[in-house]
């Protein structure tokens, strides 16, 4: 099996070809497909990643969610190993660029920063690479990881929804014991769903 050094150079190099436009257009099909399934309406609090150039246009789904009055979260680089989310209330930020160069909200305000009273949620999760089986390789930082770890530790209920463009669904992902599985994912083109979550 590829490693996933490997796995990941493959993904980006093969993703690095795209013109913009196509991040866009899977984007806007993928969040028109979300708004249709049946977890949907059952989440009033949305986390989403704000996209990075080689990754699906997350724009059309924060603009739906905030149309659909959802409570929107969305991530802040709090040091080398964390991520907080902070809750947004326009598409237009206010933004600043964070660690990675990536869109993060500006705010600082403890009133807007995610509670254990705003679950359950269905959290858009990003990656490198997908499988069938909904594993997931991410880009390695283990943000994501121990973000997903904490909210277990506290018993809160979330639903887990791999986002990504249609290329980096692979046949394989090298999996390690504490990886955890998607419920879902969902690409330009069609929704990998788990047991139950057809």
């Amino acid at each position: 099996m590829i490693s996933k050094p490997a796995l990941r150079k493959e993904i980006k190099a093969l993703l690095r070809a795209f013109p913009v436009q196509r991040f866009h257009e899977e984007g806007v099909s993928a969040a028109s497909r979300i708004r249709g399934l049946p977890i949907w309406p059952r989440y009033g609090t949305i986390l989403l990643f704000l996209n990075d150039p080689l990754e699906l246009d997350t724009n059309p789904l924060l603009e739906i969610a905030l149309q659909d009055k959802k409570q929107v979260f969305v991530p802040k680089t709090v040091d080398a190993h964390t991520i907080s989310f902070f809750h947004i209330y326009t598409p237009a930020g206010p933004w600043r660029y964070g660690a990675f160069d990536i869109r993060e909200p500006e705010t600082d305000r403890i009133e807007d920063a995610l509670k254990p009273a705003d679950f359950p949620g269905l959290i858009m999760v990003p990656g490198v690479a997908f499988d069938r089986e909904r594993n997931r390789m991410g880009h390695g930082k283990g943000y994501y990881d121990r973000f997903l770890a904490g909210l277990d530790e506290q018993g809160l209920s979330y639903f887990m929804l791999g986002l990504c463009m249609d290329a980096q669904i692979v046949p394989e992902i090298p999996t390690e014991v504490w990886d955890k599985k998607m419920d879902a994912i969902c690409t330009g083109s069609e929704y990998i769903a788990g047991p139950g979550h057809e």
